[in-house]
């Protein structure tokens, strides 16, 4: 998936028809009101943080195969303020993204968001855990990754960028995983995958994803799921959603874990791009 400068450069109207033909068959404009705060501005893909999201069919066995054995990379650059919870759910969670089996009234099981109310973005493939945890796992929920962010960069602007690498396992043993104070320190103990998030081209945290977790998803949850939610998220029950309010000058998905350089590369290209706008 990507959204950017290309969509803009070719002057596509904002519009349900034009933006879906220009983004392909697979993509699904939803709840869109093609104005300034929701769709296609001269500068960024405008979300309202109210309900609208891009759904993006991503069914097929080649598909699902290369997440799994490769990993995955999300990329947003542009700005975040805020969106909707719903209030059945984790007070003040937004969703940016997600991985769906299509059924509106079940949780969205591979999860990306941000917590406004505690200043962290936070994602999982999974709903369950054990002790066998991730670098950044969040207290008492192991299968949940957490990320200390800085909420008001976001808000003025940023170039985000998440990655996975599963095409090689290693194994770690008897060391600490990292995290704040609100995580606290366990030994891990078994194979690991990488994992990084990236500021604005460089990397921001670095560590371990637990094997077993991803494993887990593959195993248990990976067949079910059908669509990618661009803008929306569920977290903790089953039919909630909750909203992104953002302005993406880019956003990228990729079925594997881009390299530093690429992220590098992806980086300077976009910004440069958009600061001569």
């Amino acid at each position: 998936m990507n959204i950017d400068s290309s969509i803009i450069d070719k002057g596509i109207s904002n519009e349900e028809e034009s933006l879906e033909k220009q983004l392909g068959k697979n993509v699904e404009l939803v709840n869109f009101d093609y104005n300034d705060d929701s769709g296609l501005t001269s500068e960024s893909f405008n979300f309202d943080g109210k309900n609208d999201y891009i759904k993006i069919k991503y069914d097929t066995e080649e598909q699902k195969g290369q997440l799994a054995n490769r990993g995955f990379t999300f990329e947003f650059y542009g700005i975040w303020d805020g969106g909707t919870t719903d209030p059945k759910t984790t007070a003040g969670y937004k969703g940016l993204f997600c991985y769906w089996n299509g059924n509106e009234s079940e949780q969205a099981i591979f999860r990306f968001g941000i917590n406004g109310n505690n200043n962290y973005l936070i994602w999982n493939s999974s709903i369950s855990g054990n002790n066998k945890i991730s670098d950044y796992s969040g207290n008492a929920s192991a299968w949940n990754i957490v990320y200390p962010l800085e909420l008001s960069k976001l808000k003025t602007g940023a170039y985000i960028t998440i990655t996975m690498d599963a095409t090689t396992p290693y194994k770690v043993t008897g060391e600490n995983y990292k995290g704040d104070d609100n995580i606290s320190e366990q030994i891990k103990d078994g194979e690991y995958y990488k994992q990084r998030v990236y500021m604005d081209g460089k990397i921001l945290y670095e560590g371990d994803y637990n094997k077993w977790q991803w494993d887990t998803f593959k195993s248990s949850y990976l067949q079910e799921l059908k669509y990618f939610c661009i803008g929306r998220s569920s977290m903790t029950e089953d039919g909630t959603w909750n909203y992104s309010k953002m302005r993406a000058k880019s956003l990228r998905l990729y079925s594997r874990a881009l390299s530093e350089k690429e992220v590098q590369e992806n980086y300077e290209t976009s910004t440069k791009y958009h600061s001569s706008l």
